[in-house]
């Protein structure tokens, strides 16, 4: 497995709060380590501790001096861990002193596994396709499951997508289909770590019924080559030479059936159109604060040394860098983004000789196949390839393994498809955040409006947080929200009057904008109200 990266990505959880659990599908983690250059003097080092069963018992992982980059942790096993980190000083005091006291900076589910995809039946049904499926995955991320279709007319990197609603791990799906041809079927879905699992199912051609033959009104001689215990298909054939050789029988004869249906430029009727999404309107009001280029504002530490709160990035997934968001693409298989132009891809040697292994090549595309080239190899002959890519794009590539024989197959040519495309995206998301007005739909509430866009947003790329001061605690007000342009918040009790405000974007490789109030924001929309309640009595003064 490759080496993933597990950044402080500073997402401002409050002090004393459980973290969320983030999935990684790589074993093998770095941990960067921040300190400040001022105070690396009053450290002496840094301990990280890792617990598997809950924080029921800890154990010392790493050790690193606050001038180390990044502690390196290797999962054992797949399964959920718990990190937390002691800073010691030059005297061998330890913050916190005690860590079954505190809760743990960051957790972390490993998954390495990709989910298992069985299509169990697929069959037509007049002019519908019923297909059943069957997915074994303890972390599914059920929003990327698809049931996609591939006729035999369309070219061989096209798949349409079937409508689906709230699939299951184990259902079934009916949908339209008017070509009576040949139609590939296949069913996808990714866990929440990123891995991606699939199965395919072929379905074949309808062949229409032959018509019904109308015999001659009259005798036909029977040719003496035609022998009754031959082939029937010949029978057949030199019968029908037969008939169509008497002139004066030939309008009794039907038309003969069409081999193959005509092929059709367009795609199949049951495919909907879509309308182009309209393009996002510029909010009437300016923005507090331009986005910044990375997610770096810092959390509270538990130290004046260093932040405790190690949250992990969608760099951890595939490598450094790599996302655990893929999206299927008209030209290929699905794609996975990574925000670093270094990538270690994994493969796997199903068969090898008795020479052995003798060489393992990357070939790389980017133009989905029409040209390949080579790229790396591996010098060791162990997976992964690490290769340093040009910059922002789309890449595919294939693997070419040989023997020390010299045998294997080919490298590949124009026309062959990549085994896995990668899109490097560098270009953090524009974020901009705008001054909350009181809703007219609800009382004590907020509408907090935004603008974000980035050509690679995920489903829901949104958080929003609030903070009595900006070095403070941080709370959250909507954890990944739709890019609606607009949240309805209900004010909790007990809000200051005034509140800082923040915007977090993700895009699909990981990159993270941030927008927030450069002022406190009013938040107070309780309105005084009196009322006379008489006359007071002689006396009363206030």
């Amino acid at each position: 497995m490759g080496t993933g990266t597990l950044t402080l990505a500073y997402l401002l959880l409050a002090a004393g709060a459980t973290p969320d659990v983030w999935p990684i599908n790589q074993s093998n983690i770095r941990i960067p380590i921040h300190v400040d250059p001022v105070r690396r003097p009053l450290i002496k080092q840094l301990v990280l501790y890792a617990s598997s069963d809950e924080g029921r018992t800890w154990k010392q992982v790493a050790v690193a001096s606050p001038d180390q980059e990044a502690f390196a942790f290797s999962a054992p096993t797949d399964g959920v861990y718990w990190f937390t980190v002691t800073v010691v000083d030059p005297q061998g005091n330890s913050e916190p002193k005690d860590i079954y006291k505190v809760p743990p900076s960051q957790k972390i589910l490993i998954d390495t596994l990709k989910p298992q995809v069985k299509i169990t039946a697929a069959e037509r049904q007049g002019d519908d396709i019923v297909v059943n499926w069957e997915i074994q995955e303890d972390h599914p991320d059920l929003a990327t499951l698809k049931l996609e279709y591939r006729t035999a007319d369309a070219p061989a990197s096209v798949w349409y997508t079937a409508p689906l609603t709230n699939p299951p791990l184990i259902g079934q799906a009916r949908f339209r289909l008017t070509s009576q041809g040949a139609v590939t079927l296949r069913v996808q879905m990714q866990d929440m770590a990123g891995n991606v699992g699939s199965a395919s199912r072929d379905l074949p051609a309808v062949i229409p019924p032959a018509p019904p033959i109308t015999p001659p009104s009259q005798p036909v001689a029977t040719p003496t080559s035609l022998q009754t215990t031959g082939n029937s298909s010949s029978a057949w054939d030199n019968n029908r030479s037969a008939i169509a050789a008497t002139p004066a029988r030939n309008d009794t004869l039907p038309p003969a059936p069409s081999s193959q249906q005509p092929a059709s430029a367009n795609p199949p009727s049951s495919i909907p159109y879509q309308t182009p999404a309209t393009p996002y309107q510029q909010l009437p009001s300016g923005s507090y604060q331009q986005p910044t280029s990375n997610y770096q504002q810092p959390v509270p530490s538990p130290g004046p040394e260093f932040s405790n709160r190690l949250v992990a990035s969608s760099e951890n997934t595939r490598g450094p860098g790599v996302s655990s968001f893929s999206t299927n693409s008209a030209q290929g298989p699905p794609v996975t983004f990574v925000k670093d132009r270094q990538v270690s891809i994994d493969y796997q040697v199903d068969k090898i000789g008795p020479s052995g292994l003798g060489k393992v090549t990357l070939w790389m595309t980017q133009d989905d196949g029409r040209t390949w080239r080579y790229f790396a190899d591996n010098p060791n002959l162990t997976p992964p390839i690490t290769a340093d890519l040009p910059g922002e794009g789309v890449y595919g590539f294939r693997i070419v393994v040989e023997s020390k024989a010299g045998l294997g197959k080919r490298g590949p040519v124009s026309g062959d498809p990549p085994e896995m495309r990668v899109e490097v995206d560098l270009t953090p998301p524009v974020a901009q955040l705008y001054a909350p007005e009181p809703d007219p739909h609800q009382r004590n509430a907020l509408t907090i409006t935004w603008n974000a866009t980035d050509k690679n947003l995920t489903s829901t790329p949104v958080s929003l947080w609030w903070a009595e001061r900006k070095d403070g605690e941080w709370h959250e007000i909507a954890l990944n929200q739709p890019n609606t342009g607009r949240y309805p918040w209900l004010l909790p009790p007990n809000l200051p009057f005034r509140v800082f405000m923040r915007l977090a974007v993700r895009d699909s490789a990981g990159n993270i904008s941030l927008a927030e109030t450069s002022e406190p924001v009013l938040v107070d929309l309780s309105e005084p109200e009196g009322r006379i309640t008489g006359l007071a009595s002689p006396g009363r003064h206030p």
